[in-house]
């Protein structure tokens, strides 16, 4: 069985727009951005997803030890 990877975009760096709380989620739409953590996401996933034309979600990754810290 083979299982593709999910490729990291997001950085520690990243932060969230409404909390400044890391950012594990990416709303675009043209040239624009907006950063979500994962409760502020969750907390407005209707209206971001109704304004955005791609969203990237990495919660999967939240809790997960990055590299970086080992």
């Amino acid at each position: 069985m083979v299982t593709e990877e999910k490729q990291k975009i997001l950085t520690v760096a990243d932060r969230c727009d409404a909390c400044n709380a890391q950012a594990f989620v990416i709303a675009k739409k043209e040239s624009k951005e907006l950063f979500f953590c994962g409760h502020h996401f969750a907390k407005h996933k209707e209206v971001v997803y109704n304004w955005s034309s791609e969203v990237i979600d990495e919660r999967d990754f939240i809790n997960k030890k990055s590299e970086s810290s080992t």
